[in-house]
C-alpha cells in the first residue's frame, strides 16, 4: 500500500530553539493518491501524529510518536515508529520514520513515512521558538 502524495503541519511546544529541550510535537495531515492491492477503494486517508521526546531547531529526537490513520476506506491504522532519521540541510526539516502498523487496517505490516518541512522560518529559532511548520509527505506500508 502506498500513499505518494500527502501534506502535514506539524506544531511543537515548547517552540524550537537552538537549544535542545524536551519537546511535544502535534501533526495533522493527509494522504492522497494511495493505492493498494488489499483495499482497492482506499484511496485517501487524514492523520494525526502525538509524541514527545527531544527538540531544536538544529536536531530533534521524538521516539514515542504514533499515528492514527482514518482511512477513507475501512477501517482505521495505529501506527508506532521505531526509529527516525532526521536532518536539517539549508535549514528545511527532512525525514524518514520506520515503523510498524500495531493493530486495525494493515496490521503487522512494516512503515515507511518520509517528510520535507519546507516551510520553516529560521528566525523564530532565534527568538520565541519556531513553533509549527508544513511540507509535503508519502506513506508506505508493506506485507
Amino acid at each position: 500500500m502506498t500513499c505518494p502524495l500527502g501534506t502535514q503541519t506539524v506544531t511543537w511546544s515548547p517552540g524550537l530553539t537552538f537549544v535542545s529541550q524536551p519537546t511535544s510535537l502535534h501533526i495533522e495531515g493527509t494522504l492522497a493518491t494511495c493505492a493498494s492491492t488489499a483495499s482497492p477503494a482506499l484511496n485517501n486517508a487524514t492523520f494525526v501524529i502525538n509524541g514527545s521526546g527531544t527538540g531544536s531547531c538544529l536536531a530533534s529526537s521524538f521516539p514515542n510518536a504514533t499515528m492514527v490513520v482514518d482511512w477513507n476506506d475501512g477501517p482505521g491504522s495505529v501506527i508506532t515508529y521505531d526509529l527516525t532519521v532526521n536532518i536539517k540541510p539549508a535549514g528545511e526539516t527532512v525525514f524518514v520514520a520506520v515503523g510498524e502498523v500495531d493493530s486495525g487496517q494493515f496490521a503487522g505490516g512494516d512503515v515507511v513515512r518520509s517528510t520535507a518541512e519546507v516551510t520553516l522560518d529560521l528566525t523564530a529559532c532565534l527568538t520565541t521558538g519556531l513553533t509549527s511548520s508544513s511540507g509535503p509527505t508519502s506513506l508506505t506500508i508493506a506485507g
